[in-house]
């Protein structure tokens, strides 16, 4: 392994229990810094368990996660957003509250690359519009770590191949990336390591070529 590389995440015999139903159990695995991951199996395999404990949604029933970064931009899966708020002011404010160095510039350049009307209230919008929304929040700050939980959804082809083409940029710039994904055909080009879940055990990781 290159000396350079280091790790950003570690996981050391990790479960998570549910009542008596357990939901993810991994020996041991880490990620590597400036690569891109992605997350594939089917639902309820342990995906999104991993990347809540990851942000530190939940905590561990057992077994340690180490995250060596504060710094985390996150897409969830789904989210609610709030009421008649403009999305350039519900960005602004997100950039305000983090602190992380976006400014309000970096977030009306972004809505204007994505298409989106900066003066229009977010319940206003589709639901393709309100993912752009949930994409820019994270793309935005200046983070050495991105998780993105199924960003796909809601895009069209044009948004998705845009989409992957900010994934490019950030793999360029040395981020670490971790896509949770049913579709690992659109991240042919980007990824560096498909992890399979099954049962809530990673089953198999394999490095692209």
């Amino acid at each position: 392994m290159n000396s350079n590389i280091t790790k950003i995440i570690e996981i050391d015999k990790l479960c998570k229990y549910y009542g008596k139903n357990k939901v993810l159990d991994i020996d041991y695995f880490c990620f590597l810094s400036s690569y891109t991951y992605l997350l594939i199996g089917a639902n309820g395999a342990g995906k999104s368990t991993l990347i809540k404990l990851i942000i530190n949604l939940i905590k561990a029933s057992r077994g340690s996660i180490y995250v060596y970064t504060k710094y985390i931009s996150y897409v969830p899966e789904r989210f609610l957003f709030p009421d008649n708020i403009k999305t350039y002011d519900f960005l602004c404010t997100l950039c305000k509250v983090r602190g992380f160095g976006a400014t309000n510039s970096d977030v009306a350049r972004e809505l204007e690359w994505w298409g989106i009307d900066k003066d229009k209230n977010i319940n206003a919008l589709s639901k393709g519009m309100k993912q752009k929304v949930l994409i820019i929040q994270a793309i935005i700050e200046d983070s050495e770590l991105y998780i993105f939980d199924e960003p796909l959804n809601g895009l069209d082809p044009n948004s998705q191949a845009d989409f992957i083409q900010v994934i490019k940029n950030l793999k360029r710039l040395g981020k670490t990336i971790i896509v949770c994904t049913h579709y690992d055909k659109y991240y042919a080009s980007v990824f560096d390591y498909l992890v399979y879940f099954n049962g809530g055990m990673i089953s198999e990781v394999i490095k692209s070529n």
